[in-house]
């Protein structure tokens, strides 16, 4: 099977190549000076031996940058961060899973026989389902009971 060779690397071409990458062009511009793909001014520049460039002088970006004005940057909405409300004591906080707030206790109050609207969770805003505490104080140790030392 016969190889088909695209692109003829002359002496001009090559000493075009070496020129712009001296220069400080990217590989980018070399190549659409040269009528090449970047990938083939990259590998005949490495196959040339040329050396490596501590930094890249011009290159698409920079055309482009210094051609078109910069755009208005969109500002990001921020986030509000709503404080936790301070529980009242004697208030029934139960209600359904739709309820449910990140602060809001998880821990369910129906017994197996109740149907789906009538399941209520404790609803007590002392839990924090975002940092792994999805019960209240008397919830959780209910459920993890505290080994005594």
């Amino acid at each position: 099977m016969e190889t088909c060779n695209i692109t003829d690397w002359n002496e001009d071409r090559m000493e075009r190549l070496e020129a712009l990458y001296r220069d400080g062009l990217s590989f980018s511009l070399i190549a659409a000076d040269i009528g090449v793909t970047r990938n083939a001014a990259i590998g005949k520049a490495r196959r040339m031996c040329l050396p490596k460039r501590v930094e890249i002088v011009a290159c698409k970006v920079s055309l482009r940058a210094a051609r078109d004005p910069p755009k208005k940057k969109r500002r990001r909405a921020t986030a509000t961060i709503i404080p936790k409300p301070e529980p009242i004591p004697d208030l029934d906080y139960s209600c359904p899973i739709n309820d449910l707030i990140d602060c809001s206790c998880r821990f369910p109050l129906w017994d197996m026989r109740a149907l789906h609207h009538q399941r209520l969770y404790c609803g007590y805003p002392n839990a924090s389902l975002s940092e792994g505490r999805p019960y209240c104080g008397r919830h959780a140790d209910m459920v993890w009971p505290r080994i005594p030392k």
